[in-house]
């Protein structure tokens, strides 16, 4: 055989080698329990075992808030429970008013001129953020 055929004899036995053992050596990984899921209760959970009451709200609000500067103005905001805070953005950049322990928990992205609101029903201390810039926090204490 010349060498050439010898060369060729030997390229197809590798192919035909990696062909069968699927090209790429498998390893199983062990099995393992999925991991557990470690859910937070907020900061703001009622005392009875439920978490924190807040919705989002297009009514009217009685206690009136800010969204100014990239700042939450005030940036403590008092209300009572069942009391709308609402928002109103006065920046050109749109904003949130998010609760920092439920994010589900927030206001639409607020543009110019637009405004948005949080019912509370129970009381306690809430950190709030806006999701779009992180820098801006406040607090909203709900008393009852």
């Amino acid at each position: 055989m010349s060498r050439r055929s010898l060369t060729i004899l030997a390229m197809s036995a590798a192919f035909t080698l990696a062909a069968c053992s699927g090209g790429a050596a498998t390893t199983t990984a062990p099995a393992t329990d999925p991991p557990t899921a470690s859910v937070p209760v907020p900061a703001s959970a009622d005392p009875g075992g439920g978490t924190a009451a807040c919705t989002p709200s297009s009514d009217a609000g009685a206690v009136e808030a800010a969204m100014s500067e990239f700042a939450f103005v005030p940036a403590t905001v008092q209300a009572k429970v069942g009391d709308v805070i609402a928002w109103t953005n006065g920046d050109s950049a749109p904003h949130t008013a998010t609760l920092k322990d439920d994010t589900a928990c927030t206001t639409a992205n607020l543009g110019n001129g637009e405004s948005g609101g949080l019912t509370f029903s129970a009381a306690g201390s809430y950190p709030f953020f806006c999701k779009i810039h992180p820098d801006m926090k406040g607090t909203i204490e709900i008393t009852s």
